[in-house]
């Protein structure tokens, strides 16, 4: 999914990216609730109210870059910090939404079998997501922005959520419950350890008083 970026300012770069997100996360909202609907799938309906959150998260990053190109400075740069937290804290909840779903199943809730359709259309949006991390980390590279790098993390995490979605409805069509169960635990709690890196970093730069704040841990860029 190449992004056509030449003859842009690193800043328009990132500001491009994010609108182009916002649009693909809005499509993935409205395909997404409509395969859970019509193939019966409940996992699939969650994961489109995922994706509109994630719409809003990318929303508050492509604001936190217009403020930037408005009010570039230490100011800016503390405005990233917030929204490089609010990012981690949005990863986070999802962490920890994988591990409730984990003790829900473990708990004895069963769902009618979905259609084929909702495994398709799980797999395409895991396609869409993965596609949407490496551009957006791409642009971040190019243009050294720690705000839209840690939007690529969020995209990564919701790709790993997706791949969760497509390992829930494959388990579901075939009434295997314990390991769908691990897999929701074993992602939950990489998704929390990654959103602790991220939020790390977020209030190193809500705390920095210098002009030239450390860029996201190495860990993190992992």
């Amino acid at each position: 999914m190449p992004l056509n970026t030449k003859g842009h300012t690193p800043l328009q770069k990132c500001m491009r990216v994010s609108f182009f997100n916002i649009i693909l996360n809005l499509l993935l909202v409205l395909c997404k609730a409509a395969a859970g609907i019509f193939a019966h799938s409940t996992v699939l309906v969650s994961d489109a109210l995922h994706s509109g959150a994630d719409t809003l998260c990318t929303v508050l990053v492509l604001s936190g870059l217009g403020y930037e190109a408005k009010h570039p400075g230490m100011r800016a740069k503390k405005v990233q910090g917030g929204i490089i937290a609010v990012l981690a804290a949005a990863i986070g909840a999802t962490g920890m939404g994988m591990l409730s779903g984990a003790v829900h199943i473990l708990c004895g809730h069963r769902e009618l079998p979905p259609d084929r359709f909702a495994l398709v259309m799980a797999v395409l949006c895991v396609a869409v997501k993965a596609a949407m991390y490496i551009n957006t980390k791409r642009i971040a590279g190019q243009s050294r922005n720690d705000c839209l790098l840690a939007d690529a993390f969020h995209h990564r995490a919701d790709c790993m959520s997706s791949l969760l979605v497509v390992s829930s409805v494959l388990c579901a069509r075939l009434q295997w419950a314990v390991p769908d169960a691990i897999a929701r635990i074993a992602l939950g709690l990489f998704l929390l350890a990654s959103a602790y890196s991220i939020a790390k970093d977020g209030i190193a730069l809500l705390r920095v008083k210098n002009p030239n704040p450390a860029p996201i841990s190495q860990s993190a860029r992992k």
